[in-house]
């Protein structure tokens, strides 16, 4: 009885609301040969171009560029060596292995220092912290930092998120819901903000409504998702702001110490690990888990999007080449007859005139069992949550996401050490030119 009530109540709000995926608006160079890769193959970032949103710059190079083929990941201090450069980089939060000469600051800090140096450029609240210890046991943080553009801080951190602890009932599990929202375009920041509030106010007015006890069900959370990104889509749609050549990715979860429902759009993301000592040596094993899929107009990476956005209309190519004439850089979607407008993601808020070639903001959503998962793990194992736009995983992939996070102790730092891991990789491979708006959410479950 509960459970149908409840159901009429998603389905009466659908009747409601009247239903009827940094991308960034780069310039697009159609003339000319172009380094490989925007330039980066050869440790350049040309001025008059931004990386897009999603690419690998240098996918195939990056991994060397390091000692032990290691990005800068936040890995241990290994050796003494490693110890006396460490010293030198003032501005390094948390240890890495950036190449450096002895006693010298490594390229990264003296980008961080130049960029430290620009600091009164930054707009108001350009950089954004959250951190809490929720009564059910959750302990949350987010680190949200604006990025560059040619030598100079951006106009605005175009990337939004919310954080809701919610508590179940007297006696039901406790909840977080956590959102990301990352715009793009020149109006993105504008539909970052809307949807953002737009998802935000209609799911804690559920929340009031039923006091927390709507998020016990996994269907109905994914019901929930469901009316919630479909709200969020009208109410970007029906904003009075020029959304063509603009929009925002999305990615939201509902967790709890059991189970966590995710819906997204686009390539913002969300993973789940857990840290356990293995009984017979000792040892210690780190899984990752997926919550979320990409989703970009890749025809490898993303076959079900390259095919699906075919087949509305879409056309799908690159339009950069490498020095051997080759096509390179991120797919991108298109009209069918026009070199417009470019998108990196195949679904997005907003985005008006890519939804004419095959890009929706229908999102997909997937729950995952945690006490499957959990159950039987000994005391001291650690059980975490990392919710993160682009800018986060432009360089740093799933698995080292997780151990970094499990590497430190608190969600706080790790929120931070990601950040600035992140942000470290984009300043030596951009060279201190340019940096995506970076935003995490870290979660230790109870």
């Amino acid at each position: 009885m509960y459970v149908d009530g409840l159901k009429f109540i998603i389905l009466h709000t659908i009747y409601l609301i009247h239903l009827s995926n940094t991308i960034h608006w780069e310039p697009i160079h159609t003339r000319g040969m172009i380094p490989s890769q925007c330039g980066l193959v050869r440790g350049t970032c040309p001025g008059n171009f931004r990386p897009g949103r999603n690419e690998s710059l240098m996918q195939s190079q990056r991994v060397n560029s390091f000692p032990n083929h290691q990005e800068v990941v936040g890995n241990t201090l290994s050796n003494e060596h490693d110890q006396a450069t460490l010293s030198a980089c003032e501005f390094c939060r948390y240890p890495c292995q950036a190449p450096k000469e002895f006693g010298e600051k490594c390229k990264i800090s003296s980008y961080l220092e130049q960029w430290h140096e620009d600091i009164e450029g930054k707009p108001h609240e350009f950089d954004r912290t959250y951190y809490c210890e929720h009564h059910g046991g959750f302990e949350i943080a987010a680190v949200s930092l604006g990025g560059r553009q040619r030598h100079f801080w951006k106009e605005e951190n175009q990337d939004e998120f919310f954080v809701l602890p919610i508590h179940a009932g007297d006696e039901g599990a406790p909840y977080v819901a956590i959102g990301m929202f990352d715009g793009h375009g020149e109006n993105g920041g504008i539909a970052a903000k809307i949807a953002k509030n737009a998802f935000a106010s209609k799911l804690e007015s559920f929340i009031n409504l039923e006091e927390g006890d709507l998020f016990s069900e996994r269907s109905i959370n994914e019901s929930l998702l469901e009316v919630l990104f479909a709200h969020t889509a009208h109410a970007v749609d029906s904003y009075p702001c020029n959304f063509d050549k603009s929009g925002t990715t999305a990615v939201v979860c509902i967790a709890s110490p059991e189970s966590v429902t995710s819906g997204w759009i686009g390539d913002s993301r969300a993973i789940v690990g857990l840290t356990q000592k293995k009984s017979r040596d000792g040892s210690v094993a780190q899984l990752m888990i997926p919550l979320t899929k990409d989703h970009k107009p890749d025809p490898l990476r993303c076959p079900e999007e390259a095919i699906r956005v075919t087949k509305e209309g879409g056309r799908i190519d690159r339009l950069t080449i490498d020095n051997q004439g080759r096509p390179t850089g991120p797919y991108r979607v298109f009209l069918k007859d026009r070199w417009i407008p470019g998108l990196a993601v195949s679904r997005a808020f907003g985005d008006h005139m890519a939804k004419k070639a095959g890009v929706i903001s229908s999102p997909d959503i997937a729950s995952l069992n945690l006490k499957s998962i959990f159950t039987g793990n000994p005391e001291g194992s650690r059980q975490i949550m990392i919710v993160g736009t682009d800018g986060l995983w432009e360089w740093i992939d799933n698995q080292d996401a997780i151990d970094l996070a499990l590497s430190m102790h608190s969600a706080e730092d790790a929120a931070h050490a990601l950040a600035e891991a992140a942000q470290k990789n984009w300043a030596l491979y951009c060279q201190g030119q340019a940096c995506d708006d970076i935003t995490v959410a870290v979660v230790y479950f109870p």
